[in-house]
């Protein structure tokens, strides 16, 4: 590749981190890295486009109203590229700058970016985690609910997501509470978007709903230093 080749590269990557169109971001996804591209950074792990698409809607959502632009020139050899990079309001400093490493296969797409983070407000580092919670309820075990929890895993996966409660007996405290519990965590509330609206779990879904009625919600956690307090008194400045 040339160095024009590298530069293209370049900016064509930066565009989809700042493209917040879902279909037109998976589209150029889809072009610009091979189908089981790797991303990988100090914040996690992406393996396929499916992952990488909702790593970036999770960056977008966390950093809203703030672009990625490249910081200085492009350098590369062979079939791998380093740049500089920023993040910040268009007009303004950047609050993130960070370095990236990305090599690409031999149809030219890429198949593994290294990440590097150099400067992060630290407030910002990691969003709260999310949740899909479900109330389901009971019913006789029918063979597409074995294939559902046989394939489950595996649309999890590519999202970060991971069962913390699956069905575990319930010791009711308070009103009536008729079936069974499933939570499953993910690290943040875009990738749990995104896993719930992928092709892979869409196609098992049906497998589940056919067959045990319930519930199912996404819902936002807090952060690991929230303070239930300070919510109470925040909202006594809002009500006046």
């Amino acid at each position: 590749m040339s160095a024009a080749d590298f530069a293209e590269l370049a900016e064509r990557y930066i565009a989809v981190w700042n493209d917040t169109d879902p279909k037109r971001r998976r589209r150029a996804i889809d072009e610009l890295w091979a189908e089981d591209g790797r991303y990988v950074d100090p914040m996690g792990v992406a393996e396929g486009r499916d992952a990488i698409d909702a790593t970036i809607a999770a960056v977008q959502s966390q950093f809203a109203g703030l672009v990625f632009r490249l910081a200085g020139s492009v350098d590369g050899h062979h079939n791998q590229a380093r740049f500089t990079w920023q993040l910040g309001p268009a007009d303004g400093e950047p609050l993130v700058v960070g370095f990236d490493v990305a090599v690409t296969d031999g149809n030219g797409q890429l198949s593994q970016v290294l990440g590097f983070l150099d400067r992060v407000p630290l407030p910002a580092m990691k969003p709260p985690p999310a949740y899909a919670i479900a109330h389901l309820r009971r019913a006789p075990v029918h063979p597409d609910v074995l294939e559902y929890l046989e394939r489950i895993q595996g649309t999890l996966d590519p999202f970060g997501g991971r069962f913390v409660v699956h069905g575990g007996s319930v010791d009711v405290r308070e009103g009536d509470w008729p079936g069974d519990v499933v939570m499953i965590e993910f690290p943040d509330l875009a990738r749990a978007r995104s896993w719930y609206d992928s092709a892979a779990y869409q196609a098992i879904k049906p497998l589940r709903t056919r067959h045990l009625p319930g519930e199912l919600i996404l819902v936002e956690g807090v952060s690991a230093d929230h303070d239930s307090a300070e919510m109470a008194a925040d909202l006594r400045t809002r009500l006046g």
